[in-house]
């Protein structure tokens, strides 16, 4: 019943053309909306990746082809925000480099001409499971658990000794079924995307979050994917992801002191001129927002989910500033002061 009421709600404004003045509001304020996926996957496929983690192919050609046809698809390492444009400008950008991207999101970004950008984790290249929260989902799977994403949320929480001592908790006396289609890419499929135009920045070496760790065990987490990816791949690496959008001041100068040119956070707004480089947010892109209450790609949804929803914090982050501004304003009236 709540996504049917929702539905119609999405409904109501598309129909209405609230959905489309939001959408020319934000291209006149030169906003960009950066997208993140993570996973491209066939309907048959198992895997033990969240559901926030995928979108299926069919749904991600028809999103590529429909973001071509009426948005302005741009880099997210070459492009700033500030400048109007006709159309809404979008950034793709995928994490974790898993090897789907390279089998299943390629043909659609090859047909469609879409730029893209794949945050890798070079510790973790063409390897099966390589990401714990997958060996945990299996692990939990085991025991019948309810709540796997409540469970994933508080593992992050931990430092990596002490979620790894929890997985195994978790694993012992039971046997996990792992997907063999949870597998990263290797580096020769790294290439041949860039070869084919796709852009790699830094998901860190081995995706640990950064504000759990010492800030020198940071520091080399960062410092050694951007040298391994340009080694590898022969390119520049001038961007970074943060692993599940975490950081800190201190973060934040550290990848600006390693030669980042800027970073990407996971705080669902849109990307504007005030916007920190080294924080610039996106909307985390799957099949549940992107698509109708009958499972085919929608328009209207996607527009709901990101331009709807990054136009009304945008304008109510101004509101907010204009009446702050008045009540400073205000009291300095009452107390005589300029």
């Amino acid at each position: 019943m709540r996504k049917l009421l929702q539905w119609a709600w999405v409904h109501f404004l598309y129909f209405s053309g609230c959905l489309w003045w939001a959408r020319f509001s934000l291209s006149k304020a030169g906003a960009i909306v950066v997208l993140t996926f993570h996973r491209v996957l066939e309907d048959q496929t198992s895997t033990n990746s969240q559901d926030s983690l995928i979108v299926r192919g069919k749904t991600f050609d028809q999103l590529c082809a429909y973001l071509k046809s009426g948005y302005q698809v741009v880099s997210v390492e070459t492009s700033t925000p500030g400048e109007a444009s006709k159309r809404l400008k979008v950034a793709c950008t995928f994490d974790d480099g898993w090897e789907d991207n390279y089998r299943n999101a390629l043909p659609s970004i090859r047909r469609h001409k879409v730029p893209v950008s794949i945050f890798l984790c070079p510790g973790h290249m063409d390897q099966a499971n390589a990401f714990w929260p997958e060996r945990a989902v299996a692990a939990l799977k085991t025991w019948n658990e309810a709540s796997i994403d409540s469970c994933i949320e508080t593992l992050k929480g931990f430092t990596p000794e002490q979620r790894q001592r929890a997985i195994s908790a978790l694993e012992q006396g039971k046997t996990p079924t792992l997907m063999s289609s949870d597998r990263t890419m290797s580096w020769q499929d790294a290439s041949e995307m860039a070869s084919a135009g796709v852009r790699f920045g830094s998901h860190t070496m081995m995706h640990e979050i950064l504000t759990n760790l010492p800030l020198d065990v940071a520091r080399k987490e960062m410092e050694e994917a951007k040298e391994a990816i340009e080694n590898r791949l022969g390119t520049t690496c001038s961007a970074l992801a943060y692993p599940n959008g975490n950081f800190s001041d201190e973060i934040r100068n550290l990848a600006a002191e390693l030669g980042y040119r800027r970073a990407l956070a996971t705080n669902r707004e849109v990307w504007t001129e005030t916007s920190d480089a080294f924080a610039v947010p996106r909307f985390n892109t799957y099949e549940g927002n992107l698509v109708n209450p009958m499972g085919s790609f929608s328009p209207a949804m996607f527009m709901y989910t990101t331009v709807w929803q990054g136009w009304i914090k945008l304008n109510k982050a101004k509101m907010n500033a204009l009446f702050s501004r008045r009540s400073v304003k205000s009291l300095r009236t009452e107390s005589g002061r300029p």
